[in-house]
């Protein structure tokens, strides 16, 4: 089953050629946060697959940082610039989440590894065994933890906002790609902290369709502020 994992990487690689084919001089800021956090699932999909063979300290931290810490929030904030383009207030929650994220990046350099040769498994999901494996202080916990909530809110929120919100938008955000953003940041949020330490086709399947469905709701949007060349007006 983990060859479903390649194939979500081979997914992922795609969608982020599809963003870098963006002109660069056109490209939203909207646009921008999602290719990274397009960058930030490949990061832990790359990792995942290494941890599937061997224990490597750098795959580990690399994976908490990207995968189990950035990826919905930095979704979720290219969302935000989408439904506010021109507000201040989301310019300077743009401004933390790349701070949030820099600064996280240190501290996950100077957590602990536990050594684990002799219960770690590479036949069971890293998602399971992170708890375990990278010792974590507690300003690195709290700060996965808000950054991964702040994602999966926006998310979620974002798409109520648009479907019950902005009644003169519903040409634009009809129930289609606001259901898939919300159904993908539960399907990306969830193995973070509900997966069992046994792996499951189950579990393969939802890191395998979580990122196409948040990429395929979030690529109706973005890509609508490019073919009207981004004058939408928010209030």
């Amino acid at each position: 089953m983990p060859y479903l994992l390649l194939l979500a990487l081979v997914l992922v690689a795609a969608f982020i050629c599809v963003q870098i084919s963006l002109p660069v001089g056109k490209r939203s800021p909207s646009q921008t946060f999602l290719l990274i956090g397009l960058f930030f699932l490949s990061i832990g999909l790359v990792t995942e697959l290494v941890l599937g063979f061997a224990l490597d300290e750098r795959a580990v931290r690399l994976f908490y940082w990207a995968r189990g810490s950035l990826a919905l929030a930095w979704f979720g904030q290219s969302l935000l610039l989408f439904l506010f383009p021109n507000n201040p207030r989301i310019r300077w929650l743009s401004i933390a989440v790349v701070v949030g994220s820099i600064g996280l990046f240190a501290l996950v350099l100077i957590s602990r590894v536990t050594a684990a040769q002799d219960w770690y498994s590479t036949a069971k999901p890293i998602h399971g065994q992170m708890g375990d494996l990278l010792a974590t202080n507690r300003p690195t916990r709290w700060g996965s933890i808000t950054l991964n909530l702040y994602g999966l809110i926006t998310l979620a929120a974002g798409p109520v906002y648009l479907l019950f919100l902005q009644p003169s938008k519903r040409d634009l955000s009809h129930w289609g790609p606001p259901l898939l953003i919300a159904l993908g940041a539960i399907m990306l949020y969830v193995p973070l902290y509900l997966t069992s330490s046994a792996p499951s086709l189950g579990f393969y399947l939802v890191e395998l369709f979580g990122p196409v469905a948040l990429f395929a709701g979030l690529k109706n949007f973005t890509w609508h502020s490019l073919r009207t060349g981004g004058k939408r007006k928010t209030r």
